[in-house]
């Protein structure tokens, strides 16, 4: 989940995080919602232990929710993660953000596909 400069969440999936954050940073998305909300920050992140679907299906399932969610589950993610097990059957595990900026540090300046 990627903070924006108005304050709000935008909530994708990726096999490549810190790839796909970097894009994000650098205007290259192909998303109309940060093409317009610029990101700030990750937020906030978790590794599906799962599916492809299983991942869309968490995906669909922060998208649909209001901010003050978003906020609650960017402030304790490990919510989200006795959601997705409890209603989903879906097992998975926050992430440290701080690699992972680190990680898309390293993309910077590096032409890459979506």
């Amino acid at each position: 989940m990627i903070e924006c400069e108005n304050g709000s969440y935008y909530t994708g999936f990726s096999v490549n995080l810190a790839r796909r954050y970097r894009r994000h940073l650098d205007g290259i998305s192909g998303a109309k919602y940060i093409a317009a909300f610029k990101a700030r920050a990750l937020a906030c992140c978790w590794e599906i232990h799962g599916t492809r679907g299983d991942s869309l299906k968490i995906e669909a399932y922060i998208k649909k929710m209001g901010r003050a969610f978003k906020e609650k589950i960017a402030n304790n993610p490990e919510l989200l993660e006795t959601i997705a097990r409890e209603h989903y059957g879906i097992a998975i595990a926050s992430r440290d953000t701080a690699p992972i900026e680190a990680d898309a540090a390293a993309y910077s300046g590096k032409k890459t596909k979506a």
